[in-house]
């Protein structure tokens, strides 16, 4: 399978920090199918959360997020807006303690 054609990426409680949130940031720039993301229960804070949003400008068609980040939520909302503005078919978003 080519990494274009990933459409569900289940990474909860794999201990994923800020920059681990930023190298898969990069590999989600191949990810173009994917439609759904399980990425809660990691250590990111909301620069992870941030780092997620560049990848996942690259998933536009994607349709349920499930996320979560230690830190408070509020200073993840730009990111998870810039989300929201470029998955256009996002019909679930999670946030998960």
């Amino acid at each position: 399978m080519s990494g274009d054609s990933l459409q569900h990426l289940d990474l909860e409680q794999n201990e994923l920090d800020d920059d681990s949130m930023a190298c898969l940031s990069v590999g989600l720039k191949k990810f173009t199918q994917l439609v759904k993301l399980i990425i809660c229960n990691n250590k990111n804070s909301f620069l992870g959360v941030e780092h997620l949003s560049e990848g996942l400008q690259y998933c536009t068609k994607l349709q349920e997020l499930f996320l979560s980040a230690d830190d408070v939520i509020q200073d993840c909302i730009p990111a998870i807006l810039d989300i929201m503005k470029h998955c256009m078919y996002l019909k679930k978003l999670n946030r998960m303690r």
